[in-house]
């Protein structure tokens, strides 16, 4: 398995995760411990947008966020504001530009980008269909995992399950299905001097 953070990730196997914290947060846990920082985590980010923000904002990590095509922003989801309905997806996307700076990549990710980007000192944090990449049609919605090395057939993520982030190694195929049935939301995470270019 090729993993630039290989050493500093086998120490960290089996990091617990308090049961109340959602699987994004969770992810930022995970971050937290590579990048060597402590930050008090909100246990209840959702949006990867937020998500985005709190790792730019919180770690000072100079993260990029693309997507290809967004199912994550249902039309159910509405936020009142000033006594008016507004979709809360938008309002979301809206944050993330005016606070960031920049605006959300529209990208293909394939696993050649992955791979490639990987090789070069970057990490991701990608959005997935719970039910793809459990295995598991009972699961429903969206998941947070961090994509940390590849071989030949496989990606090896860090997975929040209930209590645990366990490292896994996935078949690339099921990581851009879930991937891409779920938009293609994308972080990149440069660590290192290489990522970014």
């Amino acid at each position: 398995m090729k993993c630039f953070l290989m050493e500093r990730i086998e120490k960290l196997k089996g990091i617990k995760k308090p049961a109340n914290m959602l699987c994004g947060p969770a992810c930022i846990l995970f971050l937290e411990k590579i990048l060597k920082v402590e930050v008090e985590i909100p246990y209840q980010l959702q949006w990867m947008t937020d998500i985005a923000l709190f790792i730019r904002n919180k770690l000072g990590v100079d993260a990029r966020l693309s997507c290809y095509r967004s199912r994550l922003y249902k039309d159910y989801i509405w936020y009142k504001k000033d006594g008016e309905l507004e979709f809360e997806g938008f309002i979301k996307l809206d944050n993330y530009c005016n606070y960031s700076g920049d605006l959300i990549t529209e990208k293909k990710v394939t696993c050649q980008y992955l791979e490639r980007r990987l090789s070069k000192n970057s990490i991701f944090l990608l959005n997935v269909a719970s039910s793809i990449i459990h295995n598991d049609a009972s699961f429903s919605g969206g998941h947070f995992i961090v994509l940390i090395g590849y071989d030949e057939r496989s990606f090896l993520v860090a997975n929040p399950g209930k209590t645990m982030i366990h490292l896994s190694s996935i078949p690339k195929k099921t990581i851009i299905d879930a991937l891409v049935s779920f938009g293609s939301w994308v972080l990149e995470i440069p660590i290192g001097q290489e990522s970014g270019k």
